[in-house]
């Protein structure tokens, strides 16, 4: 009894005591925490109910004479009290927690699981206002300072009651039959007592009074609404702020209170909600907290941005603003489109856009920004609106907002960080916080969580963090992350909705920008400013989304008298030296306006460097610990305005990071470090490689590309020497768009660039510019693209190298003016010589598009040096040669007098007969042109008739009529009669189809050589999409049909063929004619045509080049290569065709002519099929190889099949020995006059089972002494070759060709049993090689066991042992960066030549980078980039004997001159 005495007295003491002061949260509920551990209270969350033991215990109450009252409520969920066992027993004094152990329980807290919670006090009765609802009384709000409730049921209520007014009164009233209860004696006897309401703040001497719980507080402990003291001696912070109203509050929730100072006897509601118990003491609690929480938002966002560069300006938070895109979560989703606002990032999902349907609000938001964009702004404007208007914001449905720093988070638990870092301990206890997240749980849709920067959480600290992002932590709360763009961390997979803050938006640049210019007294310049800026959209486009961008732009429109500068690099020089300046004078110290000092010359190029490796890890913040060892007086870039403190929510961490004002100081501070380095190319190149290797140089969106930003002002910093930097990046293959824009921004269109100083300045940038553009090549250019003026700059400048430009016309009627000066720019350029002009017209090309393309092709054709022009116009429609008569009548006006450079003309408008007659009338006063292309024709007798004229009488030397139509009869295989009834086409009188070329045979009967051909002759192969066999007594019948056949000679029929055709093919006969290159690839000419062509071969003394590509059956080559036999002027033909097929009849009659003829030197039959069955076809062969006078031959693309019935290749497989079964089979082939041999693609089957491809074809080769090139490319993986094949092959080029310099393997796949060994046993035997160029193309080599990736064994192979090796081709290799470097050292180590040339097309950049690295590492060997599309670079080995001669050679003169 004595025990529950002590009991009872020591809580009444309690009461007693804080009725008649104010006690603070922390030290009231430690005491009254402390109180209960002498009894053991039912509490819903801890799990330790005492319903099961046995015995009533009882309390006396402190009012009574010791009468006992049992106050047990089983299974009610509301308290018990029973006496705890008597080993739990504690005095109150020995039982006061003291709050400074609360860090320590914290640490602990994840212990909590094993631990049941503390128990709380009882509750007491609910209050008059909560027990009749009907009353409008507010009695329970009152205005203390600690501003919570008297009972936890109106606690809970509270968020739907504003704020009272304390000047209403003192007490509350007796309102709708709700009397006031009477006070108690000992309350009478204290409401006596006189009240003093504080208005000021204590006086220094004021005595501290020890508190029960070990604190210390000042001897005032009441403070008004006005005032609340806070530990640690912070100011004072108002607290009464109302929480946000829950949905469905009551109508007198509007109604504003009075407040009044509390009585001496008032009892707070932290109070009575621990004697209620856990359950509702959480509302008090989250109205406890969420009064804390406005009053922090409040006090820490209020505090504006002034950037010391601008001092006279602040950024507000509260009056921050900013747009935001949705980005899908996935490819394949659809977002609703336009710009959206803050208020907009937690409205309601859309279910579908083509209705106003809305769903639930979204749990889980992801907004990313770039830095300076305002990402951590937005969290606290987020939580400013809630703190600001509780009521009727957005965020009214909230009670709790959250704001936590993700980099501050270390580990462990969200709710140990909220108890370290958010909520300090005066605010809430251990215990206190504990019964706070257990009602948190209840509440989580009223919870909302803002989470900044979720790329800054290390993954290793994320403690349950993560939890709490996915979902599986407060599933209904609200959690918006905000983080960076591109951050290596991956999306979080519950998000609902993802956001990218989009920056101001066009009409809150214009009020940001006002609101700047009306700060400083220029309420006019805003507009000004903004004019210039959207001139030049396409610097400043991208900048003005940004609000510190916008100030900055504004500031220097200010410092540059009314102007901004033309290049990005000039502008951040300029706010550079203006924070520069700004911090100089606010020192007192003076500057020049256009020369930074020294000493901030190193700071920028020290933090320049620390800039680049945060650019380069993607991490654009630094700590101060960084900006103190990593950058020499780093605290001054804080000073200058370039580095700003980052915000941070927690309350303990005292590390400080530093993010950038904008992403682009650090990248042009990069910039500004590597511009140091122009003087160490090795080094500038090794960091540019570190750029292209960590950050895409190829982005196309130029806000996200870090990398390419940083060479953009690299170059614009380097200027004339900029041409370092685009030849290192031109190495990367970047396109051509990211080169003009680099070339822009190096400022060479900003000098006039016919001054002969600007000329020496930027020659070297505009030569390699040029180099790597087009690699001095024919370029294609658009004119709808945005690099069009980018072109005419380039072809402006005296220096352009481009040789050839083809122009694709757009007719866009918006760039109409850009045309004209990309055309202006082309007729002053010197350099271009080839001009090809092509556009595509439909039924819109009207009489404006017609003017239009006049005046190009007159800008074109009046520009000096030019010589070939070409204008191509394909059409949609029919009949536009009427349209394009203006175009026609310019090039005859302007081809006589103004084009006197021209050489080459061709025209393919798909002309009348009339323009054709026209424009050869011009061209016989026109003798500079020597080269005219009219494809396409179908002008019919006059036009061509016009053709042969010139032929006949002017300087004209090539022809081309490809494409081009003639109603001669068609060769068709059907037509095999000799009485055919169809008339000629040409004449009415005209004998039979095909019976003009005719002979007598043997029996005296006349008879037509077509319908005389054996059927094989009438074959085709369309598409190569069949291939015919013929039977044995078929192939026989033809064979002997041959041997019995003499072809008479071709002979045209001026009567069966007088079309336009035959006009041409006579001009040719005419020994004044001068035309030796004709081209009629695929014109469609009949019979008649054809042997008037042949009649032509035979009888021209001018004709050298023949070109008939495209034919479909073998019977239209006969007139050709009969005539051959009589011909000695032809070098050239070209027969490509992928359409025929031969037979062993036509075959042999082909090689039979060619054999016979002597001036053929070129030799093209790319694409045919032949099919051999008969031994004599292969006699045949051998006699033509051993007959012939050809130098280049072409059978790429052929196939040649075999059908071999008896011997020893006829039971040949393909795991016998091929080359040695052919080398004893096949008599040898011999050849002296073959220099050049195409076998690329070249096929030999052998009864279907064996394929012969380019390993095995140059053992077949090895007669063929003088061949010069061979290329024996095939498809990939066609042929594996073995060990012996190496051997054999490598052995075979230094003894049977001599005389080869080139050699292509394209395509071989090597499979050895040792690479190393074999490899290196034969490059041993190539040492005796002539051999200057080896094409690699797609080759591989592999182990045998299938280990791959040893190309460079074969790579080590030719360099070591090929003495007069100058050109290595290693393009579509499959080199690993580990191999390149291997290769590269045996190059430093082993080279056999002095030089070297390696085309390294389609290598990675990564590849070459080793590659270069290990050839230049020892200073022996310099390693230049040539450019050009095959990405040449050559190695030259420097000699140190020349420059030590050179250097002797210095020194003696020296010693003689001192001598004198």
């Amino acid at each position: 009894m004595m025990g529950e005495e002590d009991d009872t007295a020591s809580l009444s003491r309690l009461l007693d005591d804080a009725a008649s002061r104010e006690f603070s949260i922390n030290g009231l509920h430690d005491d009254l925490a402390s109180l209960s551990c002498g009894y053991a209270s039912l509490d819903a969350h801890s799990g330790s109910h005492s319903e099961g033991r046995s015995g009533a215990h009882s309390r006396s109450d402190m009012g009574s004479s010791g009468e006992s009252q049992e106050k047990s409520r089983t299974g009610s969920g509301r308290w018990s009290w029973q006496r705890s066992s008597p080993g739990s027993r504690r005095t109150s004094k020995s039982s006061i927690k003291s709050s400074d152990n609360l860090e320590e329980d914290v640490l602990d807290a994840d212990d909590e699981d094993e631990k049941p919670p503390p128990a709380l006090p009882p509750s007491l009765p609910p209050c008059d206002t909560c027990e009749d609802r009907s009353s409008t009384s507010s009695s329970c709000f009152t205005g203390t300072s600690s501003s919570v409730l008297s009972c936890t049921t109106c606690a809970a209520e509270s968020d739907n009651r504003p704020e009272a007014d304390p000047k209403s009164g003192d007490h509350p009233t007796e309102d709708a039959g709700h009397p006031v209860p009477a006070p108690s004696e000992h309350d009478q006897e204290q409401e006596q007592a006189p009240r003093i309401i504080c208005k000021t703040p204590d006086p220094p001497d004021s005595k501290l009074i020890i508190l029960s719980n070990g604190n210390t507080t000042p001897h005032r402990l009441s403070s008004t609404p006005e005032e609340v003291w806070s530990p640690g001696g912070e100011p004072p912070v108002p607290l009464v702020t109302s929480t946000p109203a829950p949905q469905g509050n009551n109508s007198n929730a509007s109604t504003v209170e009075p407040k009044y100072v509390a009585p001496h006897h008032y009892v707070s509601s932290m109070r009575v909600a621990s004697m209620r118990g856990a359950a509702d003491m959480g509302g008090a609690l989250v109205a406890r907290v969420a009064t804390f929480l406005r009053t922090q938002y409040k006090n820490l966002i209020s505090s504006p941005l002034q950037l010391p560069w601008c001092p006279g300006f602040k950024m507000i938070v509260s009056e921050f603003e900013t747009s935001l895109i949705q980005v899908p979560l996935a490819a394949h989703l659809k977002v609703p489109p336009g710009l959206l606002t803050v208020p907009s990032i937690l409205q309601p999902l859309q279910l579908s856009f083509t209705e106003s349907s809305m769903g639930d609000r979204p749990k889980r938001v992801l907004v990313e920004g770039d830095p300076g964009y305002g990402k951590s702004t937005l969290a606290l404007k987020l939580a400013y609106d809630w703190a600001t208007d509780p009521t009727g914001s957005y965020l009214s449905t909230y009670s709790l907002v959250f704001v936590l720093t993700l980099r501050d988070f270390r580990g462990g638990s969200v709710f140990s960080h909220l108890c370290k870092e958010v909520l300090p301990r005066h605010i809430l206890s251990k215990e206190a916080m504990n019964t706070l997240w257990n009602h948190m749980k209840k509440i989580e849709d009223k919870v909302l969580f803002l989470l900044v920067g979720y790329d800054e959480l290390i993954e290793e600290e994320s403690g349950d963090m993560n939890e709490l992002i996915d979902g599986q932590m407060f599933s209904n709360a609200t959690v918006v992350l905000t983080s960076r763009p591109g951050s290596s961390k991956p999306l979080p997979p519950s998000m609902h909705r993802r956001l990218l803050i989009a920056g101001l938006a066009p009409d809150q640049t214009h009020r940001f920008i006002s609101r700047y210019f009306d700060t400083i007294n220029k309420p006019g310049s805003g507009n000004e400013v903004l004019s210039l800026i959207s001139a030049s959209k396409e610097k400043y486009g991208d900048l003005i989304t940004c609000p510190i961008m916008c100030l900055a732009l504004g500031v220097l429109y200010e410092d540059l008298g009314g102007k901004l500068p033309s290049r990005l690099t000039d502008m951040y020089m300029s706010l550079i030296k203006h924070m520069i300046r700004k911090n100089l004078i606010k020192r007192g110290e003076p500057m020049c306006y256009d020369v930074l000092p020294d000493r901030y010359n190193k700071l920028l190029s020290d933090f320049g460097k620390l800039a680049l490796e945060a650019l380069k890890q993607n991490t654009p913040y630094f700590t101060a610990q960084d900006l103190k060892t990593k950058c020499q007086h780093g605290g001054e870039i804080v000073e200058l305005g370039i580095l700003l403190r980052m915000q941070s929510m927690s309350k303990l961490s005292k590390k400080d990071f530093y993010t950038p004002a904008h992403k682009s100081f650090l990248e042009f501070l990069a910039a500004f470090y590597l511009s140091g380095l122009i003087h160490d190319t090795s080094l500038l190149q090794t960091e540019i490689d570190s750029i292209a290797e960590k950050m895409d140089i190829t982005h196309p969106i130029l806000r996200q590309n870090s990398g390419l930003m940083i060479l953009r002002y690299l170059v614009g910093l380097l200027g004339r020497n900029a041409h370092i930097v685009f030849n290192i990046v031109s190495q990367m293959g970047v396109p051509q768009r990211i080169l003009f824009l680099l070339l822009k921004e190096s400022g060479m269109y900003q000098m006039n660039v016919l001054e002969e100083r600007a000329t020496n300045m930027y020659q070297k940038l505009v030569v390699e510019v040029c180099k790597h553009v087009s690699g001095r090549e024919h370029v294609v250019i658009q004119t709808n693209s945005a690099e069009l003026e980018d072109w005419g700059r380039l072809l402006y400048s005296p220096d352009c190298m481009l040789e050839g430009v083809d122009v694709l016309l757009d007719f866009d009627g918006s760039s109409r003016d850009r045309h004209e000066s990309f055309f202006t720019s082309m007729s002053f350029n010197e350099s271009v010589k080839s001009v090809k002009l092509t556009c595509v017209v439909g039924g819109d090309f009207g009489e404006s598009e017609v003017t239009r393309l006049v005046s190009y092709v007159r800008a074109v054709l009046t520009k000096r040096r030019l010589e070939s022009f070409e204008i191509q116009v394909t059409s949609l429609e029919e009949a536009t040669a009427e349209i394009l008569s203006p175009v026609v009548d310019m090039i005859c006006d302007t081809l006589p007098d103004l084009a006197q450079a021209l050489n080459k003309l061709v025209v393919a408008l798909e002309l009348d007969a009339e323009q054709v007659v026209q424009l050869c009338q011009v061209l016989q006063n026109a003798p500079h042109v020597q080269v005219l292309h009219l494809p396409h024709l179908a002008c019919g007798l006059d036009g061509l008739k016009a053709v042969a004229q010139i032929v006949e009488n002017s300087p004209l030397v090539s022809l081309n009529l490809a494409g081009s139509l003639s109603s001669g009869t068609p060769v068709d295989e059907r037509s095999t009669g000799t009485g055919a009834s169809t008339p000629s086409p040409t004449r009415e009188d005209a004998p039979a189809p095909l019976s003009f070329w005719s002979f007598t045979d043997a029996q005296g009967n006349t008879r037509s050589v077509f319908n005389s051909l054996p059927r094989s002759f009438y074959q085709s192969l369309p598409g190569r999409g069949r291939l015919h066999s013929l039977s044995a007594e078929k192939r026989n019948s033809d064979t002997t049909l041959l041997q019995k056949t003499s072809f008479p000679p071709p002979a045209c029929n001026p009567i069966v063929h007088a079309n336009g055709f035959h006009e041409i093919f006579a001009a040719f006969r005419n020994p004044a004619s001068r035309v030796c290159h004709l081209n009629i690839s695929k014109c469609t000419m009949g019979a008649e045509d054809l042997v008037c062509l042949g009649e032509t071969v035979r009888f021209t003394k001018c004709l050298s080049s023949l070109r008939m590509e495209g034919l479909s059956r073998m019977a239209e080559i006969i007139p050709v290569l009969i005539a051959l036999q009589e011909n000695t002027t032809l070098q050239l033909l070209d027969l490509t065709s992928p359409h025929i097929l031969l037979g062993d009849a036509a075959l042999q009659v082909t090689l039979n002519a060619l054999a016979k003829n002597k001036s053929l030197r070129f030799l093209v039959l790319n694409g045919w099929t032949i099919q051999v069955e008969s031994e004599r076809s292969l006699k045949e062969l051998i006699r033509f190889l051993n007959a012939t006078e050809l130098q280049h031959l072409d059978l790429s693309n052929c196939r040649v099949i075999v059908t071999v019935h008896d011997g020893a290749l006829a039971r040949l497989s393909r795991q016998d020995d091929v080359i040695a079964a052919l080398q004893e089979s096949v008599p040898p082939l011999h050849n002296n006059t073959l220099a050049f041999l195409n076998l690329d693609h070249f096929e030999v089957t052998l009864n279907s089972k064996v394929v012969l491809r380019g390993p095995q074809l140059l053992f077949m080769l090895r007669h063929f002494p003088k061949l010069v090139d061979v290329s024996l490319a095939s498809s990939l993986g066609a042929d594996i070759i073995d060990d012996s094949t190496t051997h054999r092959l490598f052995s075979l080029l230094p003894g049977s060709f001599p005389f080869l310099r080139r050699l292509t393997l394209g395509g071989w796949v090597f499979s050895l049993d040792n690479c190393e060994k074999v490899m290196r046993a034969g490059g041993k035997q190539l040492r005796g090689s002539q051999l200057r160029e080896v094409i690699l193309t797609g080759v591989e080599v592999r182990e045998s066991s299938g280990t791959p990736g040893m190309e460079h064994t074969l790579l080590q192979a030719l360099t070591t042992n090929l003495h007069h090796l100058s050109i290595l081709s290693l393009a579509g290799l499959k080199l690993t960066a580990n191999q390149a470097a291997m290769f590269g050292k045996t190059i430093r180590d082993k080279l056999a030549t002095t030089t070297l040339e390696l085309e390294t097309r389609g290598l990675g950049y990564t590849t070459v980078k080793a590659l270069r690295q290990a050839v230049t590492e020892g200073g022996r060997y310099e390693f230049d980039f040539l450019g050009g599309p095959l990405g040449i670079y050559k190695l030259s080995k420097i000699d140190r004997r020349e420059k030590l001669i050179g250097k002797w050679a210095c020194i003696s003169t020296l010693d003689r001159l001192s001598e004198l």
